[in-house]
């Protein structure tokens, strides 16, 4: 059944593409399914790229075939459950982080 709930997280996936697309120091670390850390960001082609963290020399792999939205909003779920990383002292998590950060960014670039 298609829910509000729903249609929040397809606004909650706009802004985490936003995220990554607005920097390319704007990354974010998921743990695969055996704890593996994995740093996902896109480049200038809006491709999602993947880096597996234990390996940083080995080169990254296209993630696009694991970035439906399903998989994008157990991201921004793992995200809610983190602890901030660029300004711990003002958000109680790193979604909140990243959100307010990217609509930040898009009412000073588009308004």
């Amino acid at each position: 059944m298609r829910t509000k709930e729903g249609l929040k997280d397809i606004e909650d996936i706009t802004i985490l593409l936003q995220y990554l697309y607005m920097d390319e120091n704007h990354k974010i670390v998921i743990k695969n399914s055996i704890g593996v850390p994995l740093e996902l960001y896109m480049n200038d082609d809006f491709e999602i790229g993947c880096r597996n963290l234990n390996f940083p020399s080995v080169p990254p792999m296209d993630w696009r075939s694991e970035s439906h939205p399903s998989n994008l909003i157990g991201i921004i779920y793992g995200l809610k459950k983190e602890p901030a990383k660029e300004f711990p002292e003002r958000f109680k998590n790193r979604w909140e982080e990243i959100k307010t950060i990217t609509l930040s960014n898009m009412t000073l670039n588009f308004k």
